[in-house]
């Protein structure tokens, strides 16, 4: 129980910094 909070945590932080990742990069698109 323990290790599947953990691995749930890191997914959801994996995800949350894709999305900044792709937020970024979307950013930087638009400027060019």
């Amino acid at each position: 129980s323990e290790i599947n909070a953990q691995s749930e945590y890191l997914s959801q932080n994996v995800l949350n910094v894709t999305s900044k990742y792709k937020d970024k990069l979307n950013t930087i698109k638009v400027r060019l």
